[in-house]
């Protein structure tokens, strides 16, 4: 591409050079209060990660005081934010060494923000793009929201720059970076005084079993965008998606790195106790949709809830969290479906139905509107419900009765 290996490092080391001269006696004013009111040093250098990956030392001017607790530890950035660093940063002053590594070839005026070297391992595959580019100085994540958006939007932008990247773009974004600096709305360093940490992309997900369920939960969360980084089952022989399998206690020893867990295991029951112990861990649950499911935007679905391929989910209903609904099941307006309940391969539940914690709804069974099924409840394969279903109770047939308790044999 011409205007990124040619046109822009050129241009890129050419204004680097003019604006070092233009604000060099401003970056000396600068020093010169920071020296006064902070102390040394003056400048502010971290080690960033730039293209590739590659580390490289990123210079600003400093803004905070090093002031310290009793116990010797620094303060909140807050705290150590002065008056003149907080002038400095407002006015985004404390940007214009960044220049010397632009002239050095290491950064550019426009691209991703380089963030810390400690977050190189939180990424998806696909955020780790935002290092195919030099870092910037400012970039299309910055003038589009800074810190007022997630970890993930910022990500999202950032690839997205990196895909779009044209010197037209790049005249957008520095122009939008100009207003905002006359507007003081600074453009600071995500990890600092403005942002909260990266704690880790979640995109970045481990599913929870290694059965022929869990293998449609993957389908479904890499369709949804979601990496599988880690496979969690009891049996650690098993693999799937090229990963090994292993326990419960190993991964919640040595995932620190993966906040998000898919759950892939068919029992009602198991996935209540896995949502109950994991959820305590501070691991979230998101719910999953095939792309080729039909949702109403007026719809609820909780968390760790899985609407598989072909389901039709229509308005006011609500899909509790950890339910399953299975391929080409029909959920019908106004559908209460409790926690942990499993509605099964094209089943039809009419209008009001409401479906306990737990239960489970067989292949091809038809509810009636208004029906209440308890929890625990199971109804049979091709069942047709007409009456309410009790708590734990196992209906089947057409219309749908309780099962037959088989007979006792006689003792001769």
């Amino acid at each position: 591409m011409f205007y990124k290996d040619y046109l822009k490092p050129y241009c890129d080391r050419f204004f680097a050079l003019l604006l070092l001269l233009l604000f060099a006696p401003i970056i000396a004013l600068c020093a010169i209060l920071i020296r006064a009111k902070l102390g040394s040093p003056v400048f502010f250098a971290q080690e960033r990660p730039g293209l590739n990956g590659k580390i490289f030392t990123i210079y600003k001017l400093r803004t905070m005081s090093n002031a310290r607790d009793e116990s010797g530890a620094l303060l909140p950035d807050s705290a150590r934010l002065c008056g003149v660093g907080s002038f400095i940063r407002k006015a985004s002053l404390d940007e214009l060494p960044q220049l010397y590594n632009v002239l050095r070839g290491e950064m550019s005026f426009v691209g991703p923000r380089p963030l810390l070297p400690s977050y190189l391992p939180l990424y998806t595959r696909r955020e780790q793009r935002r290092h195919d580019v030099l870092p910037g100085i400012t970039g299309l994540a910055q003038v589009s929201g800074r810190n007022a958006i997630s970890w993930e939007d910022k990500l999202r932008f950032d690839v997205e720059y990196v895909e779009r990247m044209s010197f037209g773009l790049d005249c957008e974004i520095l122009l939008r970076t100009i207003g905002k600096v006359f507007l003081r709305q600074g453009i600071a360093s995500e990890g600092e005084v403005s942002g909260a940490p990266f704690v880790g992309s979640k995109w970045r997900a481990a599913l929870y079993g290694a059965g022929g369920h869990a293998k449609v939960v993957a389908e479904i969360a890499e369709l949804c965008g979601y990496e599988i980084c880690a496979l969690i089952d009891a049996d650690c022989s098993k693999n799937l998606a090229g990963l090994q399998a292993q326990s419960e206690e190993a991964f919640l020893a040595n995932a620190h790195n993966i906040r998000t867990i898919l759950l892939g295991i068919g029992s009602n029951a198991a996935r209540r106790d896995i949502f109950s112990r994991m959820q305590a861990h501070g691991l979230r649950f998101p719910a999953l949709a095939h792309p080729s499911a039909v949702v109403s935007p007026n719809a609820t679905i909780d968390d760790g809830a899985v609407i598989m391929a072909h389901a039709v989910v229509n308005p006011s209903a609500c899909v509790g969290k950890g339910a399953i609904i299975n391929t080409a099941s029909v959920i019908e307006h106004d559908n209460d479906i409790g926690a942990f309940a499993h509605v099964s391969p094209n089943a039809t539940l009419a209008g009001a139905v409401c479906v306990g914690e737990g239960a489970h709804i067989g292949a091809g069974s038809v509810v009636k509107e208004g029906i209440a099924i308890g929890a625990g409840a199971v109804v049979g394969a091709g069942a047709v419900v007409v009456r309410d279903v009790q708590a734990n109770q196992i209906v089947m047939g057409n219309p749908a009765k309780s099962k037959p308790a088989k007979p006792k044999k006689e003792i001769l």
